[in-house]
C-alpha cells in the first residue's frame, strides 16, 4: 500500500539531487536493436520525446563484413532534460533530477513498464531498484564539526573521536537487511564539492559546491537463485512500493528538527 501524501511531508527545499529506478531483466533481444528499443519510445514520446546520443557497436566477421550493427542502451529525454528514461537489453531505467513525490515518479515507472511489457516479452525481473541522492547544504556550514544538530549524532560519532584531530571529512556506509529478499544501503558523509555530476545527461537544478553532507540511499529487491519471478508491471510497482519505505524512513530518521526548520522548510527563492 502506498503511503498518502497527507501522511508525509512535502519539503519546498529538499535537498535531493538525483533519483533513480531500474529494473534488470534476462536479456530481452528486441531492446538489443534500434528497431526494439524505438518501439518503446514511441508508446513515451510524449513524456521524453528527445533522443540521446548512444555510441553504436559494430560487430566484425572474419575477412571485414559486418555481421550485425546493435546499439547501445536507448536513452530518452524530457524537454527539460531533468527525466530520462533509458531502454537496454537487460535493464531499464528512469532518472530524475526534478523528483517531488514518490507517486508523480511511480506513475512515470507505471508507463515505462508497461510500454515495454507492450513492446517485448520480459522473461522475468531480476533486480529492482530505487537510489535517492541528497546533497544537504546549510549556509555557514563549513567543517565537519558544523554538522551537529542538523543530522543524528549515529552519522556524525567519528568526528570528535579524538579531542586532538580534527576530522575534515567523515564517510560511512550501513546495510539494512528490510526482509529476506530486500536490502537497503546508506552511505553518508561530511564532504566536499558534489557527488551528482553537472556535466551528465540530466541538468540539474542548482550546481552547488563546497560543503555538504551525503545521504544516498540504494534500497533494492533480488530474486532468488532458486526460481525467476515472471515479468509484470504490477509486481514491480508493488515491489517499489516496499522499497520506498525505508527510503523515507531513514532520511527521516537521519535529518534533524533543526535541518527541517532552518533549511529544507524554506521557500526556495
Amino acid at each position: 500500500m502506498i503511503e498518502s501524501v497527507a501522511d508525509r511531508e512535502i519539503y519546498p527545499n529538499a535537498p535531493l539531487k538525483l533519483v533513480a529506478f531500474e529494473v534488470r531483466v534476462p536479456h530481452v533481444p528486441e531492446f538489443a536493436t534500434r528497431e526494439g528499443a524505438v518501439a518503446v519510445y514511441e508508446r513515451l514520446r510524449d513524456v521524453v520525446p528527445i533522443i540521446g546520443p548512444s555510441q553504436p557497436t559494430i560487430e566484425i566477421q572474419a575477412g571485414g563484413s559486418a555481421s550485425s550493427i546493435s546499439s547501445g542502451p536507448l536513452r530518452m529525454l524530457d524537454r527539460r532534460r531533468m527525466l530520462s528514461i533509458t531502454v537496454g537489453p537487460s535493464a531499464l531505467v528512469l532518472e530524475t533530477t526534478d523528483y517531488t513525490r514518490f507517486e508523480d515518479f511511480r506513475g512515470v515507472i507505471e508507463r515505462t513498464l508497461v510500454a515495454a511489457a507492450d513492446a517485448a516479452e520480459l522473461p522475468g525481473m531480476q533486480r529492482i531498484g530505487l537510489r535517492y541522492i541528497d546533497e544537504v547544504r546549510v549556509p555557514g556550514v563549513e567543517t565537519a564539526l558544523d554538522w551537529r544538530g542538523y543530522l543524528h549524532p549515529a552519522l556524525l560519532a567519528t568526528i570528535e573521536l579524538d579531542g586532538e584531530f580534527r576530522a575534515a571529512s567523515v564517510q560511512g556506509h550501513a546495510e539494512y537487511r528490510v526482509s529476506e529478499r530486500e536490502q537497503t544501503n546508506l552511505r553518508y558523509g561530511a564532504l566536499l564539492g558534489r557527488v551528482v555530476d553537472t556535466a551528465g545527461p540530466l541538468r540539474l537544478k542548482s550546481a552547488d559546491d563546497g560543503p555538504f553532507f551525503l545521504i544516498d540511499i540504494d534500497s533494492f529487491w533480488t530474486a532468488s537463485e532458486e526460481e525467476l519471478p515472471a515479468f509484470s508491471p504490477e509486481a514491480v510497482l508493488g515491489i517499489c512500493d516496499s522499497l520506498h519505505r525505508p527510503v523515507r524512513t531513514l532520511f527521516e530518521t537521519a535529518i534533524t528538527d533543526k535541518l527541517r526548520d532552518d533549511v529544507l522548510r524554506k521557500e526556495v527563492r
